[in-house]
């Protein structure tokens, strides 16, 4: 069917943007500020208009059909280029400005960025607040949906959607932490070839360097001998305290580990060469909140 652009109302593309940031008419009528039946009714002249139901309730969200899925990403950002144009969107003011910055982070970030953050926040009265989130399945259809603004990571982890933007924003050795009188820590580093064959705890949340390293093994015709898998910290230290297991962690993450048990020693190279990222989609590129915020994770690492 074809759709002469002349007769479709800008606000219909703004509630095809809501619905999809949302999955909720009544989320898109409070964003719009209409009434639901208003807002039904918009719904219905933008599927006449576009000759495609685009959204269908199920389980309780309105899902995008196929249609709207091809959609998408043009209509958002044909908005996002025009409210940039009529707006003055040069400078971000996070003191007069209120935004929530949804983040997916990463055990770097929670341990160590994340104080820094708020007490600058603190400090500068600012007037933003940040949610915390998992890291998502699909990272790019995450950022695309507005579910996220930020993912952190680290440079080139496994499946990196090739169309995000990324921009480097500190660098971290990598290293071991393990006993403190365990075998692996005597010298100034860990060699890569003993670090393989050591018996060790996998951490598997996204942007924690584990993939990261796993590749630079492969690369030398090396795997790791992952003893056990799991989510995050947990019983990790406790864990290390009592085998001869070791985990691959970054030097600052480590800091708040080490104890009179157990200790960290940088790893051979790569460990001098990861570089903390964060991840955004294209559509964001121009936000001046999201430079904001590079640059003050930046400061957090200064």
């Amino acid at each position: 069917m074809h759709t002469n652009l002349h007769n479709l109302d800008l606000n219909l593309l703004r509630l095809f943007a809501c619905l999809w940031k949302t999955q909720s008419v009544t989320k898109s009528a409070d964003l719009m500020h209409l009434s639901q039946p208003a807002t039904s009714h918009a719904l219905r002249r933008l599927r006449e208009q576009l000759g495609d139901p685009l959204f269908s309730s199920q389980d309780g969200k309105m899902l995008p059909s196929a249609r709207a899925q091809q959609l998408a990403e043009a209509i958002l950002s044909a908005l996002k280029l025009l409210d940039e144009a009529v707006g003055d969107s040069s400078r971000f003011d996070p003191c007069k400005h209120e935004r929530v910055f949804r983040i997916a982070s990463n055990p770097h970030f929670e341990l160590v960025v994340l104080p820094q953050l708020i007490r600058l926040s603190r400090e500068n009265a600012w007037n933003v607040s940040f949610e915390m989130k998992l890291q998502p399945d699909n990272p790019r259809e995450a950022l695309l949906a507005g579910q996220l603004d930020l993912i952190t990571g680290i440079a080139n982890w496994p499946g990196e959607p090739l169309d995000l933007r990324r921009s480097f924003w500190g660098h971290e050795r990598f290293g071991v932490l393990a006993k403190r009188d365990h075998p692996l820590l005597r010298g100034n580093y860990v060699e890569l070839e003993a670090f393989a064959r050591q018996p060790q705890v996998r951490i598997t949340m996204l942007g924690d360097g584990q993939g990261y390293i796993d590749s630079y093994l492969a690369s030398q015709g090396l795997s790791r001998d992952v003893a056990l898998t799991v989510n995050g910290f947990g019983a990790t230290t406790r864990i290390l305290e009592e085998s001869d297991w070791v985990v691959a962690v970054s030097e600052r993450v480590a800091a708040h580990y080490v104890t009179d048990e157990l200790s960290w020693l940088p790893l051979e190279q790569p460990g001098h060469q990861i570089h903390l990222t964060a991840y955004w989609h294209p559509l964001q590129g121009v936000d001046a909140g999201i430079r904001w915020l590079l640059d003050e994770l930046s400061t957090c690492l200064k």
